[in-house]
């Protein structure tokens, strides 16, 4: 499905061609002023207060998101990733003085008042979002399976429990192994995703909140590896430490059997953040 901008329509007409782009939601006593400029490089970011929250945008040219080029614009990935990286840099940076509910890039509004109204109808589950995540950062695990050594493990392990009744004679040594090994191809998927279900047990219990995010295909390939899991997690502050050290020791543990863990982080909670407006609209759709 091809990515588009969410907007509310042209600008208005005291916008001079401009949009208001929104970047996330913080609470007002923290966000007080904003340092650094938006998406095009040039116009300074700002903050808009309502009430107990402040959004923090910047202006864009609306030909930048409007007009006939837009769609193909958007599929060109040399245009948007500089973009969306962007827009991700300035939410994490907001991050340091505030919990954050972050908006989806390219949330456009045609005027200041049409963000207001926009605040209002969603002001609670915004405060709500930004209270429950207050000391707690996402955390993202790829769980990555090697298959060819997990298969290595599984037919020691397998050769170690034979050994007493094993062949003498090494070629017939040799085929036996070969047997147990051939035997074993069929278990190895289920003992990966037997492996994931208690790595993503052991993780969560150091986590307020956990879910999956995409598995893009054909990550890891170039290693010899596949990604099984892509896991996130939001994890209080007091229990960072924790958290840290079950991967560590998750890592060291599964090793040998060609699991590996790879962390990333601090993130704003994008996983977790509940939708609103259009993204509300299409994910009730979706389930319908």
């Amino acid at each position: 499905m091809p990515f588009l901008p969410a907007h509310d329509g042209a600008p208005d007409d005291d916008m001079d061609g401009r949009l208001i782009c929104l970047f996330c939601f913080a609470f007002s006593g923290a966000l007080k002023s904003a340092e650094g400029t938006g998406l095009d490089g040039r116009s300074p970011l700002q903050t808009h207060v309502h009430g107990a929250l402040a959004a923090l945008i910047s202006e864009v040219d609306s030909a930048m998101f409007c007009g006939e080029e837009t769609a193909e614009r958007l599929q060109d990935i040399n245009w948007v990733a500089p973009l969306a990286c962007r827009h991700a840099q300035i939410i994490s940076d907001a991050m340091r003085l505030s919990p954050v509910f972050p908006a989806r890039f390219g949330s456009l509004f045609s005027s200041r008042e049409k963000l207001d109204r926009f605040i209002s109808i969603h002001e609670d589950t915004i405060l709500t979002f930004l209270e429950h995540t207050r000391g707690q950062n996402e955390w993202g695990v790829k769980v990555f399976f090697d298959r060819s050594k997990m298969l290595d493990s599984m037919t020691a392990a397998a050769l170690k429990e034979q050994e007493a009744d094993l062949p003498k004679s090494p070629g017939a040594r040799y085929l036996h192994e070969q047997r147990i090994r051939h035997g074993l191809e069929k278990r190895v998927d289920a003992r990966a995703r037997t492996m994931r279900i208690a790595i993503a047990d052991a993780l969560e219990i150091h986590a307020s909140e956990s879910g999956e995010r995409k598995i893009t295909r054909g990550e890891g390939a170039e290693e010899g590896r596949t990604l099984i899991a892509n896991l996130a997690y939001l994890v209080p502050g007091a229990s960072l430490e924790a958290f840290h050290e079950e991967e560590t020791r998750l890592n060291a543990e599964y090793a040998t059997e060609g699991i590996v863990l790879e962390t990333t982080g601090p993130w704003p909670p994008y996983s977790f953040t509940p939708p609103i407006g259009d993204e509300a609209v299409r994910e009730n759709a979706d389930r319908e």
